[in-house]
């Protein structure tokens, strides 16, 4: 029921869950985390506030693919604030 649940709900609260599949909040959680250790589904959990959110499998080419193109946005930042940090020492030798 809960791989049924995965399919058609992208966001819901471990209460209303638990009242779909007729179990207690702690009994839905824990066999909720079991098909996600399993990797059966993929879901993430927050916990203080009681939500659910199922979100889609990925292929690890495009997780990988994702992943470079945040790693090459941070050196791009990382780069040009060395360039600013470089040129702002330079300013100051300067006017010294």
């Amino acid at each position: 029921n809960i791989r049924i649940m995965a399919k058609y709900y992208t966001k819901i609260t471990l209460q209303r869950m638990a009242e779909l599949l007729d179990l207690a909040v702690d009994e839905t959680e824990a066999c909720l985390c079991k098909l996600v250790e399993t990797g059966v589904i993929n879901a993430r959990t927050d916990r203080p506030a009681g939500v659910v959110r199922f979100t889609g499998t990925q292929e690890p080419a495009a997780v990988l693919d994702a992943w470079s193109a945040s790693l090459s946005k941070l050196m791009s930042l990382v780069n040009n604030t060395t360039h600013l940090i470089h040129q702002e020492e330079m300013l100051a030798v300067a006017h010294s």
